[in-house]
């Protein structure tokens, strides 16, 4: 029988977290969501972000 390995990493990141990382890189928030049935965010599944660099 033959193994096979993926070595995945997986970062998880909070609401604050990742908006501050956002904005500190130069990028303004347009649009959140929280599924990609656009959901709103506070249904708290996925962290979906449409963003604009200024």
């Amino acid at each position: 029988m033959k193994r096979l390995e993926e070595h995945l990493k997986l970062k998880y990141y909070y609401y604050d977290q990742i908006t501050k990382y956002l904005t500190d890189a130069g990028f303004s928030i347009e649009e959140e969501y929280c599924w990609y049935d656009k959901s709103d965010i506070t249904n708290g599944r996925e962290l979906i972000f449409v963003c604009k660099r200024i």
